[in-house]
């Protein structure tokens, strides 16, 4: 059984015989006017949100997302973010673990 905790601002995954940083990134998505609420519920469906957030100024939405590997966190971004229902672009910023 894995256990999660933190340490210096940065998640990692432990058991007795390993250690895995969690790797994490923030998704600033722009969408159409008024699909805003279905995005956000979308995102939250995905099991790797850890926080969404709708936000004025130069984007409409604001997820951190949290793997264990940056390979699924690139997968969730370009498959499933990108592609949902109205989304018009997306930043990523992959934190530096």
């Amino acid at each position: 059984m894995y256990r999660i905790i933190l340490c210096l601002n940065k998640n990692l995954i432990y058991d007795e015989d390993e250690i895995l940083w969690l790797e994490t990134a923030y998704v600033m998505i722009n969408c159409e006017m008024g699909a805003e609420g279905a995005i956000v519920d979308g995102v939250k469906a995905l099991g790797v949100v850890k926080e969404v957030s709708g936000v004025f100024g130069n984007y409409d939405i604001v997820i951190k997302l949290e793997c264990s590997d940056i390979e699924e966190l690139r997968d969730i971004i370009t498959t499933k973010i990108r592609h949902m229902d109205q989304v018009r672009c997306t930043t990523t910023l992959m934190c530096a673990n």
